[in-house]
Order: structure tokens, then C-alpha cells, then sequence
């Protein structure tokens, strides 16, 4: 799971995403934040599919840096791309 920022999260910061009642701390470095590993990219997932929405946020150089996603469609644009990944 990856995500890019429009500027670079602060050195040291972590972000954190939030989908539905679920929290994930994420590794950040410049614009970017990744998952912190194939475990938490399944819950991620697992998440995703039964939430309306998800939000990323983390200390960015120059203020703070929260995105809001809708994820109307995320369960069949999973599946699309677990189908086109196998």
C-alpha cells in the first residue's frame, strides 16, 4: 500500500490512515508512506472493503497533510486487480 503526498512529510513523522473504526501507522519518507509490511497491507485491505471512506494524515514540511478518499467500487477494483496481478 502506498500512498504520495502533494509535499513531503516532515523527517522522522509517520503517517497514519484511517479506514472506517480501523487506525494503521505507516512508514514515511519524503512525499510518500507505505504499508509497514505484507501483514498490514492484508488488514489494510480487509479494511477497505468495508468502509465508505479513508483518510491518510501526517506532519508535512510546512503544515499538516490530510487526505480524504471515497471508496465507493474499492471491493470490485481489488478484486480487478488481484485477477490482473495473478
Amino acid at each position: 500500500m502506498h500512498f504520495l503526498f502533494a509535499r513531503p512529510v516532515r523527517p522522522g513523522a509517520s503517517a497514519v490512515l484511517s479506514v472506517g473504526q480501523a487506525s494503521f501507522l505507516l512508514v514515511t519518507r519524503g512525499n510518500s508512506a507505505w504499508s509497514r509490511g505484507p501483514a498490514q497491507e492484508r488488514a489494510i485491505l480487509a479494511a477497505l472493503r468495508g468502509a465508505s471512506e479513508m483518510r491518510v494524515r501526517a506532519a508535512g514540511v510546512g503544515g499538516a497533510i490530510s487526505d480524504r478518499y471515497l471508496l465507493a467500487g474499492a471491493p470490485t477494483a481489488i478484486d480487478a486487480a488481484a485477477l490482473g496481478c495473478a
